[in-house]
This record gives C-alpha cells, sequence and structure tokens, in this order.
C-alpha cells in the first residue's frame, strides 16, 4: 500500500524529536545530510515506522485474526473440557458444536484467508452469533457442573466482546484501525520507548504527515490516521498492482550483524502482536528483528541487481560475500575459507549485507532501504563505493534513503549531479538541522552549504597550522 505519488514527496513533522516544525523531502535517493544529534537517524525511523506498517500484504487481516485470538482460546478450551471424559453423547456433541465455530475464529482457518475483509467480518459475526446461542442452549449437565462456570463464563465474555467490537465494523474501519496499531507498535519497537512520550518534545500536538499518504497524531500510547479522501481508491489501485508490498528495509550499525548470534540466545523477539500493543522492549531495535526475520525466507524469481552485487563482491573491494546457512548463521566467504561474522572487519560486513540482500531477493525493485550512515566504518575509498552502488540501486527502482554526514558520499552526489541531470532529478537533499525555507533552495545551493559546514572543522584546523 506504500508508493510515492509525488516525486518529491513531502513530510512535514511537528513536535517530534529534535523537530519542532520541519519540512523535508523523500525521492528515489534521498539524503539527510548535517551533523550529528540533529534528527536525521530519528527521521530514517520514523519513516520506516510508517511505512513498514503500511506494507504489510494482510493489513486488516491481521488486526482482526488478533482480535480472534482470546474468544477461539477460550472456547477451545471449553471444548476440551467436555469432548473428554466421562460426559454425555448429548455433551459431547455439544462440545463438537462448539468447536467447529470456535476454528472459525482461528488465525489458521479459511476464513482468515479471503482477501475481502467484509467476508471475514461477515463470517466472524455469524461465528459469534451461533456461539453465544450455543452457550445460552448448553445442555443442564454443563450448567450445573461445577468446573463449568469459570470455563463457561470465560468463554461467552470473550465471545461477547468479539461481538461488540465488530459489531457495525466496515473494511475500511478495520484497515485504519490496523494501520494506527501497526505503526504504534513500530514505533514504540523501534525507537524502544513504552510510549510515546518518550520521542514527544512538547505537550504540543505531536504529528507527521506525508503527501499523498496521510497525517498521523502521536496521543500516549496510540495513533490517529487522518487519511485523504482518495486513500481507499488508491490503496485497493495498489492492490492490483505488484508494487502492492515493497520490502521496507532498515540497515543501521553492522555490529548488530556481527552480534547476532548472542543476541538471538538472548531470546529478544517479540513476545507477542496483541491488539493492546503490548509488547516486550529488549534494547534491540524491531527493524532489525525484522530484518532478520525477511533473511530467513526463499524468494522466488531472479536476482534484480546482478550487476550491482558482482561489484559489491569484486574480488578488488570485500574480496567475497557473507553467506547465511539454513539454521540462519551469517559467513563470509573469501576463495575457500570461511570466517565468522566476528572475525570479519566491520566495514566488509556494511557492503556484504548490501550483497546478501540482493542475492536473497529480500531486495527487490519498489523496496524501501534505509541506511543510517552508511559510511560506518568505511575508508572513504569505500564510502564513494558505497554511493556508487546505492545510487545505482536507486536508479533501477530501489526507494533509498540515507542519514549521513560523509564529505566523499556528499562530494560524490555533487559531482555526478553536475555530470548527469538525471541523478539531480531523482536526488531529494535535505540539510540537518532543518530549515524550511532553506531546505526549499535548489540542489546546488544546498550541497555547497552542507559540504561547507561538513568540511569547516578540517578547514579550520588546517589554516590553524599554516
Amino acid at each position: 500500500m506504500v508508493r510515492l505519488t509525488e516525486n518529491p514527496t513531502e513530510v512535514r513533522i511537528k513536535n517530534i524529536g529534535k523537530l519542532d516544525d520541519a519540512t523535508i523531502f523523500i525521492s528515489q535517493f534521498t539524503v539527510f545530510a548535517g551533523p550529528n544529534n540533529t534528527g536525521k537517524s530519528f527521521v530514517s525511523k520514523l519513516l520506516y515506522s510508517l511505512f513498514a506498517a503500511m506494507s504489510s500484504k494482510d493489513l486488516g487481516i491481521n488486526y482482526l485474526r488478533v482480535l480472534a485470538i482470546s474468544p477461539y482460546l477460550a472456547v477451545k478450551q471449553l471444548q476440551t473440557h467436555y469432548e473428554n471424559g466421562d460426559h454425555s453423547k448429548a455433551v459431547r456433541k455439544w462440545a463438537e458444536q462448539i468447536g467447529v465455530e470456535g476454528d472459525r475464529m482461528d488465525g489458521r482457518s479459511g476464513l482468515f484467508a479471503f482477501p475481502d475483509l467484509s467476508t471475514i467480518i461477515s463470517d466472524l459475526s455469524k461465528a459469534t452469533n451461533r456461539l453465544m446461542s450455543l452457550f445460552s442452549d448448553a445442555p443442564k449437565t454443563v450448567t450445573s457442573s461445577l468446573n463449568t462456570p469459570r470455563l463457561l463464563d470465560r468463554a461467552v465474555l470473550e465471545v461477547s466482546e468479539l461481538e461488540n467490537k465488530i459489531q457495525g465494523m466496515t473494511s475500511e474501519r478495520v484497515i485504519l484501525t490496523d494501520i494506527s496499531f501497526r505503526i504504534a507498535n513500530h514505533i514504540i519497537t523501534n525507537f524502544q520507548v513504552p510510549v510515546f512520550a518518550g520521542i514527544k518534545n512538547s505537550m504540543m500536538e505531536s504529528s507527521f504527515t506525508v503527501s499523498g499518504i496521510g497525517g498521523f497524531t502521536l496521543l500516549r500510547d496510540s495513533v490517529s490516521f487522518d487519511h485523504p479522501g482518495n486513500f481507499f481508491r488508491l490503496s485497493q489501485e495498489l492492490h492490483l498492482q505488484e508494487e502492492l508490498n515493497p520490502r521496507i528495509i532498515y540497515l543501521e550499525s553492522p555490529i548488530y550483524w556481527k552480534l547476532k548470534g548472542s543476541l538471538e540466545d538472548t531470546g529478544f523477539y517479540r513476545t507477542s502482536n496483541t491488539a493492546d500493543h503490548a509488547t516486550r522492549l529488549s534494547g534491540v531495535p524491531g527493524h532489525f528483528i525484522d530484518l532478520l526475520a525477511m533473511l530467513k525466507h526463499e524468494y522466488i524469481g531472479d536476482m534484480e541487481f546482478p550487476e550491482v552485487h558482482t561489484q559489491l563482491t569484486d574480488k578488488n573491494i570485500v574480496g567475497g560475500k557473507i553467506s547465511i546457512s539454513e539454521q540462519g548463521d551469517l559467513r563470509f566467504q573469501e576463495n575457500d575459507r570461511n570466517f565468522s561474522m566476528h572475525s570479519t572487519a566491520t566495514g566488509v560486513a556494511n557492503l556484504g549485507i548490501l550483497a546478501l540482500l540482493i542475492e536473497r531477493k529480500v531486495l527487490t525493485k519498489g523496496a524501501f532501504l534505509f541506511i543510517d550512515e552508511p559510511e560506518a566504518h568505511l575508508h572513504p575509498a569505500w564510502q564513494v563505493y558505497m554511493a556508487e552502488n546505492l545510487f545505482e540501486l536507486a536508479r533501477q527502482g530501489v526507494n533509498v534513503v540515507i542519514a549521513t554526514h560523509s564529505i566523499d558520499i556528499l562530494k560524490w552526489l555533487e559531482v555526478h549531479a553536475k555530470k548527469d541531470p538525471e541523478y539531480k532529478s531523482l536526488i531529494a537533499l535535505n540539510q540537518f538541522p532543518v530549515d524550511n525555507e532553506k531546505n526549499k533552495d535548489d540542489f546546488e545551493e544546498k550541497i555547497d552549504r552542507i559540504i561547507y559546514d561538513l568540511t569547516k572543522p578540517f578547514t579550520d584546523l588546517y589554516i590553524e597550522g599554516i
């Protein structure tokens, strides 16, 4: 459901993080440039949280599935109690009937395979109505049993609550509720904050708006979504296109990859995906967990960027590639030798993970690739090399967003934008700290200011040393 419909796309952020009222722009190749601690990475994670939440292939369906979990479990517990043991034929028949209706609420059932949300809502409503009727007609031996009131009362409560929640529900309402839930969950896990007060910078309304998608307001631990009038028409159109569910990828410090095994041993994965945002904060950002999950899947089709993959693994640069075993273990392969990630140079991991994403077909056209400081741990020559390959991915259809303070990467952009106007047309350059008026300046003015600011410390020291 995520696709940039405007080029460049305007994003306005109010009272979030270090940004009081900032307007930035994103395009095929987006750059957030400036000093440390000015909000670059913050904006990247915010956009990742939004796009990852809205790109789900089962948007709305998963929300209904989550709503039905507790009622399903309560019904199955009641069914199991009366299908087993010394009970009459009538009681066992009754238990079988409630089990059939309960199974319709199970996330593994065929009910949730329907792409039509209205069909799922209708069938859930029918199942809850039939269950409530069966509860009312429970055999006397069931209602008089000492153990039954607790089991039956719990099932009645859970199913009636589900019945109330889905009463009058529409497909649009389900999608909006699911989007709000998912965005809240992504923000909480990506920023590792228990409530949004951890990222809001004032008591005033905190919000962000993306042109063509809608506006989002942060409440205490939830998000309200104000969508444009044509939102559902556009979403239905995107459902008919191959780029309906572009993968949203966030690459942060390569140190995470070197510690991957240790992090997994600590059991940092989310404990649940419930409708009340109950998640366990582990200190490991959700975007890293999401990417690990993507890498564990097998994807069909051909590798879409073979030339970039070849360049990234060239013997004169990285000299090998990172591979992933069936168990999910990462190794660096160089000629006939294998090395653990612990003994691999961090800069090699930086380029190698990018090559692995291409090789595993995680990175495809239409995908969004967020990279925080792609220059991290790279020699200046390799920073230029990284810039070349990232821009080539953008040129071939990947939406690339980088947060950087690399003079080498920015100089590469400046030089090539002068050589070829196509480069400039793909770039959305944003200077941090954000000055809304200056951010409207053309590319040449902004790149000059950014490079001047980043090189000033060296220039001052150089002049001082003369």
